[in-house]
């Protein structure tokens, strides 16, 4: 008989570890081009990350050439980038709770 868990909610299992390394990959390039969490500091209009995963989605479809390596580490751009928007959405979700909490204490006092 085998030992019981309790389930994670997360299937970290499931990932694929080479696309999980070429994620890193790119941020490592990255954090040496630009300063590690350079991305945080804000990317609007152009350079969002949105139009950048759109960018590097329609390089890889036009069999084009990437500065990282092979021609797949666009794909991982996507995801990075795809990254990048979630971390701003869970920010922006973050901040809009604790406004809504501050506004909701100071009413009641």
């Amino acid at each position: 008989m085998s030992a019981t868990r309790n389930p994670t909610g997360e299937r970290y299992d499931l990932l694929v570890p080479e696309f999980i390394a070429a994620m890193a990959r790119i941020m490592q390039v990255g954090a040496e081009r630009y300063g590690e969490c350079n991305w945080k500091k804000g990317l609007e209009g152009d350079k969002s990350g949105i139009n950048h995963a759109y960018a590097h989605l329609n390089q890889y479809q036009r069999n084009l050439p990437n500065d990282y390596g092979p021609r797949e580490l666009h794909l991982a751009q996507v995801a990075v980038n795809a990254m990048f928007e979630f971390w701003f959405e869970v920010q922006r979700q973050r901040a809009a709770a604790d406004k809504l909490k501050t506004h909701t204490c100071n009413k009641s006092k």
